[in-house]
């Protein structure tokens, strides 16, 4: 839940009877641009297993979570929709998401990356704070010589909502969706399939008469 502009661009088909939502099909590109997200289940949710959900504000008078850009394209079949190109662009984090929402059954069922844009020193205290981080830290990537870049993945499942969302290693994430939430988020090359490493981090593979056999 939130404000800003909404733009909607809509192609859909559906079946009549009580069962309404699920024959629907067809294709919603959905833009939501300036505004603020005062709820929003899932990000909370993965915030606070990182202890940064102080980034939606506190206390009664709570601003929520500003943004420039939050939305995506999702194809619709037999009232299930699937996205591989859900993001959000905010002045603190950028998020983005690839699964789907089964709307007759209210569920969603999906992989979630949230990078927190703005690494202060009492923010980095917080995350190395996290008992979650502090088991090796894995599916956490941080990386380059200032530590600049977070990247945390998560499992999203259950009712939409109230999902459940659990913080898990990139490993267990297919190659090809990390791939896809890498371009949302905008990062190089295959960074979150690299496990952090930049293109320029990786160690040449030795060649010529000295190589190791």
């Amino acid at each position: 839940m939130g404000t800003g502009p909404l733009q909607v661009n809509a192609d859909i088909t559906a079946g009549g009877g009580a069962d309404v939502l699920a024959t629907l099909g067809g294709t919603v590109r959905m833009k939501a641009i300036n505004g603020v997200i005062h709820r929003s289940f899932s990000l909370e949710k993965a915030l606070k297993l990182i202890n940064l959900s102080f980034l939606f504000g506190s206390g009664p008078q709570r601003k929520g979570l500003p943004y420039d850009e939050i939305g995506g394209t999702f194809d619709l079949q037999n009232g299930i929709a699937k996205t591989k190109d859900w993001k959000v662009v905010s002045p603190v984090l950028r998020a983005a998401a690839v699964g789907q929402l089964d709307l007759p059954q209210q569920t969603v069922d999906a992989n979630l990356a949230v990078q927190p844009l703005k690494l202060t020193d009492s923010v980095l205290s917080a995350i190395g704070n996290a008992p979650i981080i502090k088991q090796v830290g894995i599916g956490t990537l941080l990386f380059g010589k200032q530590k600049s870049i977070l990247i945390v993945t998560y499992r999203v499942e259950g009712p939409i909502a109230d999902p459940k969302v659990t913080k898990v290693p990139t490993k267990v994430i297919d190659v090809g969706i990390l791939g896809l939430i890498g371009k949302s988020l905008q990062l190089p090359g295959d960074t979150l399939a690299g496990e952090g490493r930049t293109p320029s981090e990786e160690k040449p593979t030795p060649s010529g008469p000295d190589a190791p056999d």
